[in-house]
C-alpha cells in the first residue's frame, strides 16, 4: 500500500484568507453619509444635507391642525433656511411629518443644526442618507426581469 501524506489544511487556509481580502477590496461601502467630507473649495457656499429632526411634540398639538404643527416646525429653521435659496431656487424643506414621528425633514448646513440643537423642544437631528437593497432577491437576480 503506498503511504499518503498527511493533510495540511494550510494552503486552503491562506487561500481563503486572500480571498476575503480581495473581496473586502471589490465591494462598495453602504449608507454612509458624506456629511463631514470636506470638499476643498473653501470660497463655496455651505453643503447643504438633508436632515430628519426629531423634535417635541407642541403643548398644543391636541387642538392644533396640520399647519399649527408645520408652523410649529418652521419656528426650528433659521430664516435662510425657512425661505427657498435665492441663489438656486431649490427648497430647503422637505416634508412634514404628522404620523411616524413628530418633526420634519429639510436640507441645512451643519451650522444650522448646531444653532437648533440649542433650542427648546429639540429631540435629534439624523442626517439622511440613501441605503440601497443587499440582497440578492431582486428582479433581475431570480430571472424576472428582462
Amino acid at each position: 500500500m503506498a503511504d499518503h501524506k498527511p493533510f495540511s489544511p494550510l494552503p486552503f487556509f491562506a487561500l481563503f484568507i486572500s480571498f476575503l481580502f480581495l473581496c473586502k477590496g471589490a465591494t462598495p461601502a453602504r449608507g454612509r453619509s458624506h456629511a463631514h467630507e470636506d470638499r476643498g473649495d473653501a470660497g463655496a457656499a455651505p453643503r447643504l444635507q438633508t436632515y430628519i429632526i426629531s423634535v417635541l411634540q407642541p403643548e398644543s398639538a391636541t387642538v392644533a391642525g396640520r399647519e399649527e404643527t408645520e408652523r410649529w416646525y418652521r419656528s426650528f429653521l433659521s430664516v435662510d433656511a425657512a425661505a427657498e435659496d435665492a441663489g438656486t431656487g431649490e427648497r430647503r424643506w422637505v416634508y412634514s411629518y404628522h404620523e411616524v414621528l413628530t418633526g420634519f425633514a429639510a436640507r441645512l448646513t451643519e451650522e444650522e443644526v448646531t444653532a437648533m440643537k440649542k433650542k427648546e423642544g429639540f429631540l435629534h437631528a439624523y442626517p439622511d442618507y440613501v441605503l440601497h437593497p443587499a440582497t440578492t432577491h431582486s428582479p433581475e437576480f431570480i430571472g424576472l426581469c428582462c
